[in-house]
């Protein structure tokens, strides 16, 4: 039979070992961990109201004079902060520019504008392209459509006679203050819903 003193000298546990080992490994990890939130926390300590009474005081003491302690500090906090000491410059906004159409089609913009939101006067001019070419006078030679927005007689001979200055067979549809005023009114009632091409022209 072995002597006590042998038997204590058997290997450890492998099983113990890979235990300790994973426990350091969450040892160190929750100490990483605590260590980065502390210098969130740190980072994010000073509100930007904070921050402005701050760098008045830092002024007025720099006034006094300016030591090294003062510029050291300066720059800790800009370190710190650089949401509020180097803020990133906006990025100018993107407009979108008018397109300019082919054809007749662009010198109706100013008729247009005249009847049309600012906002909605490229998507008519759209329209017309697609429509007519920008001719006045074109007509659908499979159907009653005429004029700019090419009205159908029976669109045409529902806008009110106010607006359209007469009807159909009148030849009030080729005219194109009349035709641009009479799409406006529709446009206003029923959007642009009774062009089929609208959904080139968004």
């Amino acid at each position: 039979m072995a002597a006590p003193q042998d038997q204590d000298r058997r290997p450890r546990d492998p099983v113990l070992t890979y235990q300790e080992y994973f426990r350091g490994v969450f040892i160190a990890g929750l100490v990483a961990t605590s260590l980065i939130f502390s210098w969130i926390d740190d980072a994010a300590a000073h509100s930007r109201t904070e921050l402005d009474e701050w760098r008045v005081e830092w002024v007025l003491r720099a006034d006094d004079s300016l030591s090294a302690d003062l510029i050291a500090e300066w720059d800790d906090m800009r370190a710190r902060h650089p949401f509020y000491f180097d803020p990133q410059p906006s990025r100018p906004r993107q407009t979108r520019t008018s397109p300019t159409w082919s054809g007749n089609v662009e010198s109706w913009r100013g008729l247009v504008s005249l009847h049309f939101p600012a906002s909605e006067v490229d998507r008519a001019l759209c329209v017309i392209e697609h429509e007519s070419r920008g001719n006045p006078n074109a007509l659908n030679p499979r159907s009653s459509a005429a004029g700019l927005f090419q009205f159908l007689r029976s669109t045409w001979n529902g806008v009110p006679t106010s607006i359209s200055g007469g009807s159909y067979d009148s030849g009030a549809v080729y005219v194109p203050e009349l035709n641009v005023a009479a799409a406006a009114w529709l446009w206003g009632r029923s959007g642009w819903r009774p062009w089929s091409v609208r959904g080139l022209c968004r």
